[in-house]
């Protein structure tokens, strides 16, 4: 629970989501060989699967802070479509409050 910032719900599920697709995405550098080809391909294509359901539940809008910031994050690393990355930067922008 404490990687997952306490977190529970909803929330948690996104979060964690998050968490191992930058996992996965960090992961991909040790596929150097031909050989291991097949399964890159089957990470990648786990990544771009998480990337999906991560841009449906920040479409929702209902997410917390720390799921929708870790959820941006997740997006932006992995090079998602750029429409999933509008949809998460407006739910950052959504809760943002100006200072000062």
């Amino acid at each position: 629970r404490s990687m997952q910032g306490g977190l529970v719900g909803n929330d948690e599920t996104v979060a964690l989501t998050a968490f191992v697709t930058i996992a996965l995405h960090h992961g991909l550098a040790v596929f150097q060989d031909e050989g291991a080809e097949p399964l890159k391909q089957r990470v990648e294509a786990s990544i771009s699967k998480a990337n999906s359901f991560l841009g449906e539940k920040a479409s929702a809008g209902l997410l917390g802070a720390h799921a929708a910031a870790i959820t941006a994050y997740a997006l932006t690393l992995t090079k998602a479509p750029v429409d999933l990355l509008g949809v998460a930067h407006n739910n950052l922008m959504a809760m943002a409050q100006e200072t000062g």
